[in-house]
């Protein structure tokens, strides 16, 4: 019997719809047998070639996407993939989740779980789209990861948005590394695809263990909260955003914060804003008008108005810190 690597592989890694108000058409995608990836469509869709990177288990690609209106894409994958999308357009907006909620806003930066064998469905706008996807032979991910067939519902929609720094960094540095491959790609590769399964299986396993009774707000709540506004530049995360990253409706989650920590979302978003302020001015030599934008404020005044009725004094007060004593005459 042949090597399983000299057999062609019937079923397509990830298999593709697309549709906009013109052209149907469906793509699959062969990565261990490239020569099976020869769909014109597809091939005309991308602004640049799809950009392989594979390993025994690890495969990262890399395509850049144009939509010249818009555009709604399905893919079944057959292997377990992290995705995460970038927005070359500025103006460029895109939806998704899993067939039948094509409801969640696409996060750029943020990580994105597909399982194998759900239909992901993505709809998005007129502009040009980059997305980076690292994908694992089903047997090895599962060996680090745990049955993906014993992830619940829930946490699988919690998956499509991965609050988390490190698994954004290492998806950022495969995407550089596919871009500009060199002689310790593989290494990379390998190294970067285990961290991401690694972190992944972490934060599935906190998630479960943290998850505490409906009426609780968990310490895993408050970290995802804690990411989303470390993560502020330039736009404070809504409350209905907030709610639906912890898991819950937005009426029941303001009850149960203002329960637990004893004040509004928005006096902790506040309180946030001016402890970090004050981090920026004593730590740094950052312009007003920065700190301000970093922190969602509207304008350097709005900031500043802000900061006094919080602490009593302006920034370039607090920046200036006290007045050295008069020397003695």
């Amino acid at each position: 019997m042949p090597p399983m690597s000299d057999i062609s592989k019937i079923t397509p890694d990830f298999s593709i719809q697309w549709c906009d108000s013109t052209l149907e058409f469906e793509s699959q995608i062969y990565i261990d047998d490239p020569a099976q990836n020869d769909d014109t469509l597809l091939q005309e869709k991308l602004r640049q070639p799809l950009i392989l990177l594979e390993t025994a288990t690890t495969c990262v690609a890399v395509s850049e996407v144009y939509w010249a209106e818009p555009t709604t894409v399905s893919v079944v994958p057959d292997r377990p993939a992290f995705c995460m999308g970038l927005s070359v357009s500025p103006l460029a907006a895109a939806q998704y989740g899993y067939d039948g909620a094509v409801n969640r806003p696409a996060a750029m930066g943020n990580a994105v779980f597909m399982a194998p064998g759900k239909k992901f469905t993505g709809q998005g706008s007129t502009g040009t789209f980059r997305t980076i996807v690292c994908s694992f032979e089903t047997a090895y991910a599962e060996s680090i990861v745990g049955s993906f067939d014993a992830l619940s519902p829930a946490q699988l929609e919690r998956a499509l948005d991965i609050q988390n720094s490190l698994m954004t960094s290492l998806l950022f540095r495969l995407l550089k590394e596919a871009l500009r491959p060199g002689s310790m790609s593989d290494a990379v590769v390998e190294a970067c695809g285990k961290a991401l399964l690694v972190e992944f299986a972490h934060w599935l396993r906190e998630d479960s263990v943290l998850e505490g009774p409906r009426g609780t707000l968990t310490p895993r709540h408050l970290a995802i909260i804690e990411e989303y506004l470390n993560g502020v530049h330039g736009k404070l995360p809504s409350v209905a955003e907030l709610a639906r990253a912890c898991g819950f409706s937005e009426r029941h989650f303001l009850k149960l914060f203002r329960e637990q920590k004893q004040c509004t979302v928005a006096q902790y978003i506040k309180s946030f804003q001016v402890n970090r302020a004050q981090t920026y001015l004593l730590d740094t030599d950052l312009p007003l008008k920065e700190i301000a934008y970093r922190l969602g404020f509207s304008s350097p005044a709005n900031f500043t108005a802000a900061f006094r009725a919080a602490t009593g004094k302006t920034p370039g007060q607090v920046r200036k810190g006290p007045k050295a004593p008069a020397d003695p005459q």
